[in-house]
């Protein structure tokens, strides 16, 4: 068999593994090499002056093999690097969500009669029935306007949390990204266990405004996360949005976010 490859004068990558060494507590880099002799010779030669351990092998047929072996332990192969990013984004509500037309509505649909039909529903139909009596600058009138103007909602600005994770991948797992549980707890800013550095930079969680909603609370939800393999390390990323979340849809967590 051949290991001389057209094209490629030089050895070529035959396979390559990690390896740990328990008494030393050190990560190895352990790869094999296969070409003509001329092409082992020469990494062997550069392998002598680059002072990494390995071995050569010659076969009759002018066929080569390189065995090395390299040690990982430095520092910063060994740790993950760590980045976060704080961001503010604009989701849109519905109208109705907005806290004016919210208590209006209530207003409204509190002296309902059997076949009354609600505030939504009466503004909603007033968007192609010209005839409903309206009175000018009410609340009720303006949610009208706003709707045949083709303006159903407003924006609120939240606030997203990112975080980006570089592993070096020595033969060993990574700790997961997510749970597909997580996205129905909610977190609060300790239980995320970020630095203080970060922590610091984002909004206090008791000094938020009371929620225009009963029954909802502000906290930190996951957003969706992702992970790549490239072949030395693993790239994780994951990030959380803070924002007012129902207590009937979701429920505090318990425990850390394990991200």
């Amino acid at each position: 068999m051949s290991y001389k490859v057209k094209g490629h004068p030089g050895p070529h990558l035959q396979n390559r593994r990690f390896t740990f060494d328990a008494t030393t507590g050190t990560y190895f880099l352990e790869r094999t090499w296969a070409g003509s002799a001329k092409a082992i010779e020469g990494q062997s030669g550069q392998f002598r002056v680059q002072g990494i351990s390995h071995e050569a092998m010659i076969e009759d047929r002018g066929n080569g093999f390189s065995f090395d072996r390299q040690p990982l332990n430095k520092e910063e192969d060994l740790e993950a690097s760590v980045r976060y990013e704080i961001a503010s984004e604009f989701i849109e509500q519905d109208i109705f969500r907005h806290k004016t037309v919210s208590d209006d509505a209530d207003s409204f649909d509190a002296s309902l009669g059997d076949g009354d039909v609600t505030y939504r529903k009466f503004c909603e139909d007033a968007v192609t029935d010209h005839n409903v009596g309206l009175t000018a600058g009410t609340v009720k009138a303006r949610v009208v306007t706003h709707l045949r103007k083709g303006v159903p909602g407003f924006e609120r600005e939240y606030i997203v949390l990112r975080r980006s994770r570089r592993v070096g991948f020595y033969g060993k797992n990574p700790l997961p990204v997510a749970s597909i549980l997580d996205g129905r707890f909610i977190y609060t800013t300790e239980q995320l266990g970020i630095p203080d550095a970060v922590a610091f930079s984002l909004p206090d969680l008791g000094s938020l405004p009371i929620s225009d909603w009963d029954d909802v609370a502000w906290g930190w939800r996951r957003r969706p996360s992702s992970i790549v393999y490239t072949g030395d390390t693993i790239e994780q990323a994951s990030e959380f949005i803070l924002a007012e979340w129902s207590l009937l849809l979701y429920e505090p967590a318990n425990g850390p976010a394990g991200w």
